[in-house]
């Protein structure tokens, strides 16, 4: 299970703050820079480690692949910063259920209003 420790709880807030502004995020993950579109970040459904589900951009674009539609890990997280760029949502790809993430923390769904909930 991952523990919220403050390292991680800066990226929460971050990733919190750039969902309720729609906003992009900008982090290494696995070696290799990233810009997406954060729409949910919350616990996984059975190892409770924190996920983000967001879009991937490809050299600034979002490209329209489900192969772009991705979960991060909070842990495996570098370097996240919130870019000034804001995005438009994607409507209906992101749904209030997925069966990956329980207990979304920050979310911006498609089929309900944008919503932020901390705890």
């Amino acid at each position: 299970m991952t523990r919220l420790n403050l390292k991680n709880s800066r990226k929460i807030i971050l990733i919190c703050n750039a969902i309720t502004n729609k906003q992009l995020i900008r982090f290494t993950y696995n070696g290799k820079e990233r810009l997406a579109e954060p729409y949910v970040i919350g616990q996984h459904t059975t190892s409770n480690n924190f996920l983000i589900r967001a879009w991937e951009c490809t050299n600034g674009v979002v490209e329209k692949t489900t192969e772009n539609r991705k979960l991060f890990s909070i842990t495996k997280i570098e370097n996240l910063t919130m870019e000034s760029k804001a995005f438009f949502p994607r409507v209906g790809k992101f749904k209030s259920v997925d069966k990956h993430i329980r207990k979304p923390l920050c979310a911006l769904f498609s089929d309900v209003m944008p919503s932020v909930a901390i705890g």
